[in-house]
């Protein structure tokens, strides 16, 4: 698992930017813009890389024991329920990871979509797709 993360992450390496991660606040030190809301949140660990307009997110699915039963994955809505994750900006998300695409125009990311075939989400949102908050 870590060197299917690894080597799908290296590319995105060069948005050194700004992390938008804190030992204070947001998902398990995630910083501002990135809140998980929903029975579930404190089963999410987030956090983002920015550099202007690009950006790249990491979603990790936490403490999955009290979350399923027997050999259950962590995937879907009937385990992540209105469990969402805020976003600093809206706009399309690419899933590297699946290939999924993800409607954040929002500014919310459903979990239960995101996490609809793998516990791990490493987000790409391109410039094409980003639009500033306010």
């Amino acid at each position: 698992m870590r060197l299917i993360l690894v080597r799908h992450a290296l590319p995105h390496r060069e948005l050194g930017g700004t992390a938008a991660a804190s030992e204070a606040g947001g998902v398990n030190g995630a910083g501002p813009g990135l809140t998980a809301l929903g029975r579930r949140k404190e089963h999410l660990c987030a956090f983002a890389r920015v550099l202007e307009t690009e950006m790249v997110i990491i979603v990790v699915a936490r403490l999955i024991g009290g979350l399923v039963h027997d050999r259950q994955l962590p995937l879907g809505p009937s385990v992540w329920e209105d469990t969402r994750l805020q976003l600093p900006t809206a706009g399309r998300f690419s899933n590297i990871l699946t290939g999924q695409t993800l409607d954040g125009s929002q500014k919310e990311l459903p979990i239960s979509q995101t996490f609809s075939e793998f516990p791990v989400a490493l987000l790409n949102q391109s410039r094409a797709g980003a639009r500033k908050s306010d």
